[in-house]
């Protein structure tokens, strides 16, 4: 963001600065990279937390929960 904000702001939208992209192009690119970056450790986190919940409920169920009645008639 610091090297885009020092582009003078009448070229930032205009003048090419790598393979036909302007600062603005480049920077909307580097956002982009870093949402998706942002939005896969936001999934491990969300994968790694359902499993550890997942795993807890079968601890308690194991743990305390009450056997079938079969011989109930």
């Amino acid at each position: 963001m610091q090297a885009y904000l020092k582009l003078p702001p009448s070229l930032a939208g205009v003048k090419v600065l790598q393979e036909g992209k302007t600062g603005r192009e480049l920077l909307s690119e580097q956002l982009d990279l870093l949402l998706d970056a942002v939005k896969d450790m936001l999934e491990g986190a969300a994968q790694a937390g359902s499993q550890h919940l997942l795993a807890h409920q079968r601890f308690l169920r194991d743990r305390f929960a009450r056997p079938p009645d079969d011989l109930k008639l």
